[in-house]
């Protein structure tokens, strides 16, 4: 991160998207994005965490 700025220096971006791409962590990086995915998604389902506690909320102010 350039001190002046607050940047990200694309050296560092390189860096972080070479980490993701090659490399012996990158299954890992990989499965775990793909469980936050599908915990999103699972939240944002007709059923899910999310869309229930929105319709609780809205119950309640009604």
């Amino acid at each position: 991160v350039d001190d002046e700025t607050g940047i990200i220096k694309r050296e560092e971006v390189a860096k972080a998207i070479k980490r993701i791409m090659e490399g012996e962590e990158s299954l890992e990086i990989r499965r775990r994005i793909k469980e936050l995915s599908d915990g999103a998604a699972n939240a944002l389902s007709e059923n899910g965490s999310s869309r229930k506690a929105l319709s609780d909320l809205a119950l309640k102010w009604y």
